[in-house]
């Protein structure tokens, strides 16, 4: 198997939360950094399948507020290394406020955020051991509330706030995202594979 198909039945994995199948595809010294980490470490660094978890737990969670669409832009693969790009757009959902419990301050109503993203990825034999992904923040968060200057300005403090929250369970050992599974579940969420078994 390449690493292109590899790192598509990794991302599969995350996405319908395939846990026994975690160890497959990623290396027990797995780290993951970059805009899914940096937010909840001191060092913007996490590993392990704790590491694992956690990103299947980002992946997922965007589906609670959004109908998620991803379009794969281009694959380059190096060596042990596979860099993708591909642009990340959500429709909300009209009942994401009771879907994800009520989270103010996450966007502004009639936001459609598209955005583009870049992976790194690096490969040891036919697992990967290292992933550091990248997008810039500040039109991601501008994005999210469609321009509106207040707003995002409103959206970041809430965001801070959330982070010292998160560094402190991190350092406690606790994922800090709830395990989206069971609304995912009963709000009858279609993550399509669509949407990530790229060509």
């Amino acid at each position: 198997m390449n690493k292109k198909e590899l790192y598509k039945q990794a991302r599969r994995t995350l996405l319908l939360a395939k846990r026994e199948e975690f160890s497959k595809y990623f290396t027990d010294d797995f780290t993951l950094s970059g805009s899914e980490v940096w937010f909840c470490t001191p060092n913007d660094e996490m590993t392990g399948l704790f590491a694992v978890e956690h990103y299947s737990r980002v992946c997922r969670n965007d589906y609670l507020t959004f109908d998620v669409k991803t379009e794969l832009l281009e694959q380059i693969e190096e060596g042990d290394c596979l860099v993708t790009s591909f642009v990340w757009s959500g429709t909300p959902r009209p009942n994401y406020l009771e879907i994800a419990g009520g989270m103010p301050g996450i966007f502004v109503e009639g936001a459609n955020p598209t955005f583009k993203i870049v992976i790194i990825t690096h490969f040891r034999g036919d697992k990967i051991c290292k992933e550091m992904s990248v997008h810039n923040t500040i039109q991601t968060e501008i994005a999210f509330c469609n321009g509106d200057k207040k707003a995002t300005i409103d959206k970041l403090t809430h965001v801070f706030d959330v982070f010292e929250v998160a560094n402190e369970r991190f350092k406690s050992g606790e994922q800090f995202i709830p395990d989206p599974s069971e609304k995912i579940r009963d709000f009858k969420i279609n993550i399509s594979e669509g949407d990530f078994a790229w060509k």
